[in-house]
């Protein structure tokens, strides 16, 4: 291991540390998986909703063994081939939420350390000038409507989405080149979004329109 990935991985057992003590000093038994449905937790969340991201980074920062990565490598794949096909043949349209706390849950009883996210989904075929995006900063088709695309994170896996493909693509040429579900743990590479991946083109008219 070189000096600084020595370091980086030294840094990141440091805060791992540090944010389990302050876990454990309010009550919290981190070894349970799925601890965000313990009682001092949610008192907590209650208190700060933001307190919830604790969770997640908790689990993006916690130190795994080679045989824990196998271990999730194995179920991973098959889950979320079997609840894709699931959703599919219910015709789950839009559910992405459900399909991320589902799985989120099922992983937590087979042992797998995961945290769901929602956030903004951008799909783009060059070679064909499609370009599709679900921004999180958009109009509600109704009240209470989730804005983005939901999916989960197990590491080593960066996503899971068994949901991709129920996002209403009918009659949209997009639909053709969408798979059944998403699983991404190398080969990706981070990008800095732009306003058109978080705002959708509907809000960004009328505020063009607005300022002129």
């Amino acid at each position: 291991m070189g000096e600084a990935k020595a370091k980086k991985t030294h840094g990141r057992k440091a805060e791992f540390d540090k944010l389990d003590a302050r876990l454990r000093s309010i009550g919290i038994n981190t070894d349970d998986f799925g601890f965000y449905d313990s009682l001092p937790f949610l008192n907590a969340e209650r208190a700060d909703p933001s307190f919830l991201e604790q969770y997640a980074r908790w689990v993006a920062l916690k130190p795994r063994t080679e045989a824990y990565d196998q271990r999730v490598r194995s179920i991973v794949p098959r889950l979320t081939e079997n609840l894709a096909r699931m959703l599919l043949r219910d015709d789950l349209q839009g559910g992405c939420i459900t399909s991320a706390g589902m799985m989120s849950r099922m992983l937590d009883r087979l042992g797998v350390w995961s945290y769901g996210v929602i956030g903004c989904l951008t799909l783009e075929v060059a070679s064909k000038g499609l370009w599709r995006g679900m921004a999180t900063v958009d109009d509600q088709d109704f009240p209470g409507a989730i804005l983005g695309h939901a999916w989960v994170v197990a590491p080593p896996f960066v996503v899971i989405d068994a949901a991709v493909r129920l996002q209403r693509w009918h009659g949209d040429a997009m639909g053709e080149w969408v798979p059944d579900s998403a699983l991404i743990e190398s080969g990706f590479r981070t990008v800095k979004p732009d306003v058109s991946d978080v705002v959708s083109a509907e809000k960004r008219g009328r505020y063009a329109r607005k300022e002129g």
